[in-house]
């Protein structure tokens, strides 16, 4: 389930274009592309891992979560795998990449950002009490129009900001979660046009391949600014976000700028986005979804810094301009008890639910075995809530090739909040060990 998505109609002539260009790329570039001297690489990645809930009380019930519904259990198992194929010529690129995954049903429903931000998996069917699915992550053709100039059509990566948690200036891709930030986020299905007419600038323009049939109102399209200064980056962005209606849309009138430095051996980054209104809306305390109108403004501010050890730090500040006030979250605390709906629950993102966030994340490798110990933190200033998670990836092989992993994730309540995080997490603790195997 998923909050549906306001239908964006697109005039015939921008129809016309997307088909033409689809069948150029049919017709003539694989021949080019698959030529002999094409480079291809199939890669992949299998893996399994069992996790533990701890609940205080034992029954996971909260909020969002009333006398367990989602059904979750002490120990769960999950099995993921993806397919890559990539394929490089002097014309262009293929990139193409599937992911299958097995799941206990209860996780579907309890991760707000399958539920928020990304689209229904393209095959989906429940056995037991498992969900498993399938979906297409990557499928776009890039051409290469001339040595300044390249294209791409399909489902492919956008403009992304420097945040690794958060991103504001990320104004066309799918909601990521700030828990797991290294998470494969789906692809955007679009035309894109880039221009780099020299190393100090590039400009990319693109919409998105259209839903609709009939009129310019539905047009979703942005661009991106990239301009280099000696050891500065400057980015800036824009997205028109077509006629905007319903309660929930991804797509509002938006305007970013981004910043990048290299200051004696730090990078500083930041990010200030302006969006003509929320993507989601708030909840009133009677259970209905109502608008949440702009201009809303967000930012974001960085540091990251690589010790002589190898170690890596990432410290992030986000003021999430989307998030929820005291009220409001009050508000949503009491619509999801008198209305307890999928929509509803849709509604709830950790790490993007209230106002003010910090992130610390630190990763020490482990020389000469391959390995690395991760430190890292949430914590929501507004509402007391620390989320805690330290995990340690062992490789396993001289390969490189089988990893373990186990990790910790722990949600504590610091300021007693009863609309906080904590509060409305259905458990405390989650430990959780795996396999990876990768091809």
């Amino acid at each position: 389930m998923k909050l549906s998505r306001p239908s964006r109609e697109a005039p015939w002539a921008l129809r016309a274009a997307a088909t033409a260009i689809a069948v150029i790329a049919l017709a003539w570039f694989p021949q080019a592309l698959f030529a002999e001297d094409a480079g291809a690489l199939f890669r992949g990645e299998v893996g399994s891992s069992i996790g533990t809930l701890i609940a205080s009380d034992g029954e996971f019930d909260s909020v969002i979560n009333p006398s367990n519904a989602l059904g979750l259990t002490d120990l769960s198992v999950t099995t993921s795998a993806n397919l890559r194929v990539e394929r490089r010529s002097d014309i262009g690129s293929l990139d193409f990449r599937i992911d299958f995954s097995a799941y206990p049903i209860g996780d579907a429903l309890s991760v707000p950002y399958a539920l928020a931000g990304a689209p229904d998996p393209a095959l989906a069917y429940a056995a037991g009490d498992s969900i498993w699915s399938a979906e297409i992550t990557r499928a776009a053709v890039l051409w290469y129009a001339s040595h300044s100039a390249q294209i791409t059509l399909g489902r492919q990566t956008l403009v992304r900001g420097y945040g690794l948690a958060w991103s504001p200036y990320d104004l066309a891709s799918p909601l990521r979660d700030p828990a797991d930030p290294s998470g494969f986020v789906r692809g955007v299905d679009a035309i894109s046009l880039t221009v780099s007419p020299s190393w100090r600038f590039a400009l990319t323009a693109y919409t998105l391949l259209p839903e609709g049939t009939t009129s310019f109102e539905g047009i979703v399209a942005g661009t991106d600014v990239n301009l280099l200064a000696g050891p500065a980056e400057v980015r800036i962005a824009g997205l028109f976000g077509g006629e905007e209606e319903g309660i929930a849309d991804p797509y509002p009138h938006s305007a970013a700028i981004a910043a990048y430095i290299d200051l004696l051996g730090a990078g500083l980054y930041g990010e200030a986005a302006m969006r003509s209104r929320s993507r989601l809306g708030i909840l009133e305390s009677d259970g209905t979804q109502a608008e949440l109108n702009g201009p809303i403004w967000s930012a974001l501010g960085g540091l990251e810094y690589v010790f002589p050890s190898g170690a890596t730090l990432l410290v992030e500040y986000f003021f999430n301009g989307e998030g929820w006030n005291k009220d409001q979250r009050e508000s949503f605390v009491a619509g999801v008890v008198s209305a307890p709906t999928l929509a509803n629950l849709s509604l709830y993102r950790p790490g993007a639910y209230s106002r003010h966030y910090t992130m610390f994340n630190l990763l020490i490798p482990l020389f000469g075995s391959g390995s690395e110990v991760t430190a890292s933190s949430l914590f929501a200033v507004d509402t007391g809530t620390m989320i805690l998670n330290p995990s340690l990836n062992v490789t396993l092989d001289q390969s490189g090739n089988l990893t373990g992993e186990v990790m910790y994730a722990g949600v504590f309540d610091l300021y007693g909040e009863e609309a906080s995080e904590a509060r409305l997490s259905p458990a405390e603790h989650q430990v959780t060990v795996g396999l990876r195997f990768a091809f």
